[in-house]
C-alpha cells in the first residue's frame, strides 16, 4: 500500500470514502471556494486578529493562519457530514433505507 494510499484511509476509512471525497469537478471546485470564503471571512479575520495582534491580515496570512489553526480539517469534517446526509437520503429515497 502506497503512503497516499495509507494516509487517505487515516482521514477516510475506505467504508466512508465515497462519503468524504468530492464526487466530482464540480463537487471540489465549490468546496475549494467555500474554504476560500472562510478563510477569507470576517470570522477567520477576527481569529487572526485576536491571536496575531499588530500583523497585517493579508489574503495569504489569512489561508496560511486557517489551515495552521484547523479551519481546512474543520471543512473536511463538515463536508464529510454533509456528503453523509446526502448519502443516506439518497438511499432512503432509492427505498434502500427506512425514513428515521
Amino acid at each position: 500500500m502506497s503512503t497516499s494510499q495509507e494516509s487517505q484511509e487515516q482521514v477516510c476509512p475506505q467504508e466512508s470514502l465515497e462519503e468524504c471525497v468530492p464526487t466530482s469537478p464540480v463537487d471540489l471546485l465549490e468546496s475549494l471556494q467555500t474554504q476560500m470564503r472562510e478563510a477569507l471571512g470576517e470570522d477567520n479575520r477576527w481569529y487572526f486578529g485576536e491571536k496575531c495582534p499588530g500583523v497585517e491580515p493579508t489574503d495569504e496570512n489569512l489561508m496560511f493562519f486557517y489551515i495552521k489553526n484547523g479551519g481546512a480539517s474543520g471543512h473536511r469534517d463538515r463536508l464529510v457530514a454533509k456528503n453523509t446526509e446526502l448519502a443516506r437520503l439518497a438511499r432512503q429515497k432509492q427505498g434502500e433505507l427506512q425514513p428515521s
